[in-house]
């Protein structure tokens, strides 16, 4: 039930990440192409277990216009597209947050949904991010996804924002 609690919680962010507008410098500018990894470990409510792991074939594109994000997450097997907002800290220029939206994720949680929060830097050719999401897949399971992601790239890829909340 704790974990129903927090994905719902989730959702109600995943609707503000696609229509409130962040502040921002956007030195933070996350542009590129990231690779790394994702780890999941999901329930169903009666066995918690690993049920997804994406490995290092894992690519991230993003694009950047001022403090929006239009993300897509690609394996060998899926290709997962999302919205999203940074804020840079302003303590610390190219340093700062990413909150990510899968674009199927809707407040009735009948469907996929993820939320992610990122933190990391953004140099020009290096960068790393770090961050957790929380998931409900389509099979009524709840967990938690680990990202970690290094800059392969700062070349923009040209991602368009698919999401429908979005266009």
């Amino acid at each position: 039930m704790r974990a129903r609690s927090v994905l719902v919680g989730s959702a109600t962010l995943a609707v503000v990440a696609c229509t409130a507008p962040l502040t921002g410098a956007y030195g933070f500018d996350l542009t590129g192409t990231w690779v790394g990894s994702q780890t999941c470990k999901v329930s169903d409510g009666l066995v918690g277990r690993d049920r997804i792991n994406f490995g290092p074939a894992n690519a991230v594109r993003i694009t950047q216009t001022g403090n929006n994000l239009a993300v897509v997450m690609t394996s060998a097997t899926l290709g997962t597209t999302y919205h999203g907002q940074v804020i840079e800290r302003t303590t610390q220029p190219r340093n700062g947050w990413a909150i990510l939206t899968e674009c199927r994720s809707n407040t009735a949680l009948s469907a996929y949904s993820e939320v992610a929060h990122l933190t990391g830097t953004a140099d020009a050719e290096v960068g790393r991010l770090r961050g957790e999401s929380i998931v409900r897949t389509p099979f009524g399971e709840v967990g938690r996804c680990k990202w970690r992601l290094t800059r392969a790239s700062s070349q923009n890829p040209a991602v368009k924002n698919l999401c429908p909340c979005c266009q």
